[in-house]
């Protein structure tokens, strides 16, 4: 596991480049596809600081206590399952709200950089749901870990409890004069119809379809909960939509990184004659120019890309292989498979991985997210089990960071 931190701690920062949304793992993040189905992001010094930079102390406080007050509920809730993380959050949220605080006297620059971590922090919340989810599968499961109705009933009774969170929110936010944005309702409708669907599989006999429906609904509801928490951020910050905070965060975030790999692996020469064009103003020329050494550059990010993603798709599996609840049907699978050496393993991975870089033209989380869900269910095909890659990489980078996350300079 000691090869996998490196390649790990290379995905948090290509997540938090490529992704400020997805209300799947934590609001206030965006993935990769506009956020629908990547998980989402921690908070970061260089995040924190364009956020804190486009507010005011007194809007950052206002912008942490709001997002404080949407996240306590469902943090509360996670609680009622004996989530760690909820606890996690909560503590790690109001010490830095409470350090905001502090030095809001003497220097309120720091004292904005905190508040907004804090929100960040607070913003994990939804994160919890998963492991809710997780943890009540794995505890309704029937005998040799088969899906059975009382599964299915489970995860339904969840969403009933995730529906009244997501309303619940809901209200808070309107309650602090915030607009929802359209999306939510249209979400709210797909919802309740994925819900309908897996109880009507249900009685009619089909466990595993309706199981399979039932989840999407629940996740719904959970990107809703994000939704509004990511819809309060951005209307406190004066955008009339998310999407705008994303378009801010993306081009402060991807753009500036990417124009300065192109200049730092410019050749002198070339380097040279770009800034006589910048000087003469030969825009067209200009443009040519660095379109070409963006494609060259584009490659080699996308081809290290491809590997780092086949790593850390390789180290979920390993983590997989280790697990409870999910090495039994994992390692079945590493052995039909011939994969027991982690050389082979790996290699296995990078293969599927390049072919669906090649057939998707997805990058980063979102190519993470496809071979995960691919080897998922390859693994499920194979064994009859329901293994989740995707969530268990979910859970565990969360936890990651926020148990390692520095604490702020005094």
């Amino acid at each position: 596991m000691k090869g996998m931190v490196k390649p790990i701690g290379l995905l948090i920062i290509a997540i938090i480049a490529l992704s400020f949304t997805t209300a799947a793992v934590a609001p206030l993040t965006m993935a990769s596809n506009e956020l629908n189905t990547q998980p989402n992001v921690i908070p970061h010094n260089n995040i924190d600081k364009l956020l804190s930079e486009n507010v005011t102390y007194s809007k950052a406080i206002q912008i942490a206590y709001l997002v404080k007050n949407e996240s306590i509920p469902i943090l509360r809730w996670a609680l009622s399952y004996n989530i760690t993380l909820a606890k996690v959050i909560i503590k790690r949220g109001d010490a830095l709200l409470q350090q905001a605080k502090q030095v809001s006297s003497t220097n309120q620059t720091v004292a904005k950089h905190l508040a907004i971590r804090a929100a960040l922090i607070y913003g994990l919340a939804p994160a919890t749901a998963y492991i809710v989810l997780q943890k009540t599968i794995n505890d309704n499961l029937g005998e040799n870990k088969t899906v059975t109705n009382q599964t299915v009933i489970a995860v339904l009774r969840l969403i009933g409890e995730m529906r009244k969170l997501v309303a619940n929110a809901a209200r808070i936010a309107e309650n602090f004069s915030i607009v929802l944005p359209p999306e939510m309702k249209i979400s709210t409708i797909i919802a309740e119809g994925e819900a309908d669907i897996a109880l009507k599989l249900l009685k009619n006999g089909f466990v595993k379809a309706a199981l399979t429906e039932s989840i999407k609904a629940y996740n719904t509801y959970v990107k809703i909960y994000g939704l509004i928490i990511v819809s309060s951020v951005a209307e406190k910050m004066g955008f009339k939509h998310p999407v705008d905070l994303f378009t801010l965060i993306r081009r402060a975030e991807i753009n500036s990184m990417i124009i300065k790999k192109v200049i730092d692996r410019l050749p002198s020469i070339i380097r040279e004659r770009i800034m006589a064009m910048i000087r003469e103003r030969r825009i067209a020329e200009i443009r040519i120019a660095i379109h070409r050494e963006a494609r060259i550059v584009a490659e080699k990010i996308n081809h290290a890309s491809i590997n780092t993603i086949a790593k850390i798709a390789t180290g979920v599996l390993i983590m997989a292989s280790g697990y409870p609840d999910t090495a039994r049907a994992v390692m079945k699978w590493r052995e039909q498979k011939n994969l027991m050496n982690p050389i082979k393993l790996h290699e296995y991975v990078r293969n599927i991985t390049n072919i669906l870089y090649n057939k998707t033209g997805a990058t980063g989380t979102k190519l993470l997210d496809i071979v995960l869900t691919t080897l998922s269910r390859e693994i499920n095909k194979t064994t009859g089990a329901h293994i989740d890659l995707m969530h268990l990489f979910k859970t565990t980078i969360v936890m990651h960071i926020l148990m390692h996350h520095h604490h702020p300079r005094r």
